[in-house]
């Protein structure tokens, strides 16, 4: 199921933080979740990649509370309503990575790939980051997340 909820960068109101000096830009999209977001296999776009960027990292943070339990999976979107990962070699192939579980005492973690940093290459246009619940968090609530994009430019 794809996600009900959206937020300014996946819209287009805001745009990704860009430049063409070298170095590492960091961008944090919140999201807030509906209850049947967080169900389990439920797909969606929560940032935006910038055209030429390559990620480096993603860290999630969840709610203390609401979060426990979910485990998540991050990759591109060929749209921000896709109901899966693009399979195209040129955004990573598949899922980058996942997240572990989350705890009342690991509300943010950071995921790191070796897909995000060798695999995924530079696009001409934005592209969706999209997250995936695998596993759905204990208490199935409305909740913000927020991921934190990593990337670079080549």
């Amino acid at each position: 199921m794809a996600f009900v909820a959206t937020n300014d960068y996946v819209t287009g109101r805001k745009a990704p933080v860009t430049t063409n000096e070298p170095g590492l830009q960091v961008m944090r999209f919140p999201i807030t979740l509906t209850a049947a977001d967080v169900a389990a296999n439920s797909i969606g776009a929560v940032g935006v990649l910038p055209a030429t960027a390559i990620p480096v990292g993603i860290i999630l943070d969840t709610d203390a509370t609401n979060g426990v339990a979910m485990v998540a999976q991050f990759g591109i979107l060929a749209t921000a309503n896709a109901a899966a990962f693009s399979t195209a070699a040129a955004d990573g192939g598949a899922a980058w990575g996942s997240s572990a579980a989350a705890s009342a005492s690991l509300t943010a973690q950071q995921i790191l790939s070796r897909t995000m940093l060798n695999d995924v290459a530079p696009s001409n246009s934005d592209r969706y980051i999209g997250m995936k619940i695998t596993t759905a968090p204990t208490a199935a609530v409305s909740q913000t997340v927020g991921v934190t994009l990593l990337y670079r430019q080549p």
